[in-house]
């Protein structure tokens, strides 16, 4: 019996995301795809923040 596939999740890449991770690639010169992936990561977490820290202030 075949399992069913779980749906993939995809990250919206907005511009501040894209802008947030080509600063952290220059600052930190990544060369790697999992240090890249870890980037990704920690930039959705920052966005994130960034987000709700704006939202508060509303």
């Amino acid at each position: 019996m075949a399992r069913e596939k779980k749906p993939v999740h995809k990250v919206q890449m907005t511009d501040a995301k894209r802008n947030i991770i080509q600063q952290l690639l220059q600052e930190y010169d990544i060369q790697s795809a999992p240090t890249l992936i870890y980037v990704i990561g920690i930039s959705d977490i920052i966005f994130t923040i960034q987000n709700s820290l704006v939202y508060e202030m509303w």
